[in-house]
């Protein structure tokens, strides 16, 4: 018996049951459950992208308003020999670990 033969008296046997096959309602039911919740796993909710927009768009913003040239001296409104000679604006950010490292010393100290 082949596929085709076997699905018609499937048909037939159904055809001569008194209720209806609820087969088919279910299949909707659980194809339509099924690609609800498929969209719901993919898509990311809306005030998660309007916050992910806004963030982005903040950077571009900062991005673009921010000076190129711009060092520890430029952005501590230090110029010349001022910040040349101010340690800490000199040597970067090594300097400021250290004195970090120092004021966590000194109050483990304490």
């Amino acid at each position: 018996m082949n596929d085709d033969d076997f699905e018609q008296k499937l048909r037939e046997a159904s055809r001569a049951l008194s209720h209806s096959d609820p087969t088919p309602a279910w299949k909707e039911e659980i194809l339509a459950t099924a690609r609800r919740e498929a969209g719901a796993i993919f898509a990311p909710p809306r005030p998660l992208l309007f916050a992910w927009a806004a963030a982005w768009a903040a950077i571009v913003v900062l991005s673009l308003s921010t000076p190129r040239n711009a060092g520890p001296a430029a952005t501590s409104g230090l110029t010349g020999s001022r910040a040349e000679s101010n340690p800490v604006i000199s040597s970067g950010a090594p300097t400021l670990f250290a004195f970090e490292q120092e004021y966590k010393l000194d109050a483990e100290a304490q």
